[in-house]
């Protein structure tokens, strides 16, 4: 409820304000929304108490509503563009479709209370406080120094590589491979579009494949396309489907990503599933903002045409790493 309560606030001051420290509060809100939504929601589902079969299933569901709401997110808002809807008014209409979100929340929300309310009273029956089916350690060195923290270190790895190439693709397209930004935005909806049908494959592996198999998978799909962007970027008269197709590979890594590491955090936490998926939370913000900080850096430096080997180095570190995390499976634990 917080977090779709802070999606209406920042879109609402984002439809009304008209300066910069107006746009950066609205910002800021949807920003912290963002945070709440996702993190609460895989919380919820990581401390249901339910199988890990079943556990499986329902945590690449609700990884796969994440791509499917920001497609549909960029044809509403295009609609709205191409209608002639100005800015403000697609902010005011994005706020409206916030407060149904609330509206369906507060209407569905009933069996997933119930099954949390029993979920703790049996963990009370067994002499167990909810949440703390696992002692927790007492010290955040002795958190961080466990295959807990060596899974979140894998994945600040794997989003910084992600970063390096999501967050400067406009610029990665115009500068580097002389693509417009038109064309460039309709490919990089395309992309997510077509990752949607991945879900569904990945949902079948986790059942028998360990979940740093999927891990691993995406981590060395966004290296092999920063080596790839990186190899086609000085070959003259190269076709524009070359480097989009390239860049695809990064969202079709998306799923992989998604769900392999929500449940890696699941099943390794130390301190219980829940607060492990707010430190994957943490894990992912703070891979945002580096990821960002260290693309701007190379960006200036080296120039666009560096992103693509930041991306596979970065990567690589964490593939290396990523190969000494425990064979967590659905099932195991």
């Amino acid at each position: 409820y917080l977090g779709l309560g802070l999606f209406v606030a920042g879109f609402l001051v984002l439809g009304i304000a008209d300066e910069l420290i107006g746009a950066a509060t609205g910002s800021l809100i949807l920003g912290i929304g963002a945070a709440f939504v996702v993190t609460t929601n895989l919380a919820m589902l990581a401390g249901s108490g339910l199988p890990g079969d079943e556990m499986s299933s329902r945590m690449t569901m609700l990884q796969m509503s994440t791509p499917m709401g920001q497609f549909l997110g960029l044809v509403a808002v295009a609609a709205l563009l191409f209608a002639g809807v100005s800015f403000s008014g697609v902010f005011l209409a994005m706020a409206g479709v916030s407060i149904l979100g609330l509206v369906v929340t507060a209407a569905t929300n009933g069996p997933a209370v119930r099954r949390a309310l029993r979920h703790a009273r049996e963990l009370e029956a067994d002499g167990l406080e909810p949440n703390e089916a696992d002692a927790p350690p007492t010290t955040l060195g002795s958190v961080l120094w466990s295959s807990f923290g060596l899974v979140l270190l894998v994945v600040f790895l794997s989003m910084v590589a992600h970063g390096a190439l999501e967050s400067q693709y406009p610029n990665l397209m115009q500068n580097v491979f002389s693509i417009d930004g038109e064309l460039a935005a309709v490919a990089g909806a395309a992309a997510v579009a077509l990752s949607l049908p991945f879900y569904p494959v990945v949902g079948r592996w986790i059942q028998r494949a360990p979940y740093k198999h999927l891990l691993l998978t995406a981590i060395a799909g966004r290296a092999a396309a920063g080596l790839g962007l990186w190899f086609v970027a000085g070959i003259v008269g190269l076709p524009v489907w070359v480097p989009l197709a390239i860049y695809g590979v990064v969202m079709l890594m998306v799923p992989f990503g998604d769900v392999s590491q929500a449940l890696l955090a699941a099943s390794s936490s130390p301190i219980g599933p829940a607060s492990g998926q707010g430190a994957l939370g943490f894990a992912l913000a703070a891979a945002g903002v580096v990821g960002a900080g260290v693309t701007g850096w190379a960006a200036d430096s080296f120039g666009y045409v560096s992103l693509g080997i930041v991306a596979a180095a970065v990567a690589g570190g964490a593939i290396v790493l990523g190969v000494f995390i425990p064979a967590y499976r659905a099932g195991s634990g």
